[in-house]
């Protein structure tokens, strides 16, 4: 017989199911096309702000669906760690590309978070220099990482040259990651910590003090905002969500997780900014309750 525990399972992924999560891209794409414009059609695709085991964005997202009336279909292709660098390259993330092929005259939505993985981890060895007395946060930052966020944009831009040839009605929604603070603090699994974080580590190596270290990673992220609000000027189907600051609190533990990952609360703050601008481009989104 068959466990109470298992039963519940089932039970609560053939409500999802019928509420419109669809856990593969081939249902998703034959519910899509089927429903037209009755749901509408949401596709995430992005890193772990979509995809960490903790809590994330699109299970916050998920959630209000099943909720809020199955007022939408939608499907989520995220993977932890995934850059804008690997889902955008040649030939892209096949299983967004086959959802664009398919039903992207139907999407109303694709959410995308990318940009962080491409400036965080060892690759920040290459973009700092070692620290000198007397230096601030722009000293410690060299070409590199200016050269990185023109690559990003253009992955970007090509996402959006592609979208506009499969349908001109789809709205982009991104955001900009939130300031935090510096610490070795990697991902806790069980009772354990895997890794050391993915920025301070790093910063340490190159001699940064910590006090500079939190203005450098402010200003690489208003550098990384600056970049995709002058991508919003070329393509007006694209909205970037500026989660710098205000929304989530540096180092408070009831908004962090670890070093570049928030809590399932700070998710659920982060999430109500997605639900909120997308009601402001279709009535048929409900308002996500605090």
């Amino acid at each position: 017989m068959a466990s109470q525990q298992y039963i519940n399972r089932r039970t609560s992924r053939h409500r999802a199911q019928r509420t419109g999560v669809n856990e593969t891209p081939s249902i998703f794409i034959r519910r899509v096309n089927k429903d037209g414009r009755r749901r509408a059609a949401i596709l995430l695709e992005g890193d772990s702000w979509f995809a960490y085991p903790y809590g994330n964005i699109a299970a916050c997202l998920e959630k209000h669906v099943i909720k809020r009336n199955s007022y939408a279909n939608i499907c989520c292709c995220a993977k932890n760690g995934d850059t804008a660098i690997n889902m955008t390259k040649s030939p892209g993330s096949k299983e967004v590309i086959n959802i664009l092929r398919n039903c992207g005259h139907n999407l109303d939505f694709i959410l995308l978070s990318a940009g962080g993985n491409d400036i965080a981890g060892k690759d920040l060895l290459k973009f700092t220099v070692p620290y000198q007395p007397g230096f601030t946060a722009a000293n410690c930052l060299n070409n590199a990482f200016d050269d990185k966020l023109k690559e990003v944009a253009g992955k970007y831009r090509a996402l959006l040259d592609y979208l506009k040839r499969r349908s001109i009605r789809t709205n982009i929604i991104t955001h900009s990651y939130a300031y935090i603070e510096p610490m070795k603090k990697g991902v806790p699994i069980l009772c354990l910590e895997y890794g050391k974080g993915w920025i301070k580590q790093y910063l340490d190596r190159r001699g940064i003090p910590q006090d500079v270290q939190r203005e450098l990673v402010k200003l690489m992220l208003d550098r990384f905002h600056n970049e995709l609000l002058g991508i919003t000027a070329e393509y007006p189907n694209f909205h970037v969500l500026d989660y710098r600051d205000g929304v989530l609190t540096p180092g408070d533990k009831k908004h962090w997780k670890d070093e570049m990952h928030p809590t399932p609360k700070g998710f659920k703050m982060l999430s109500r900014h997605f639900v909120s601008k997308m009601r402001t481009l279709d009535s048929r989104i409900p308002n996500m309750r605090a």
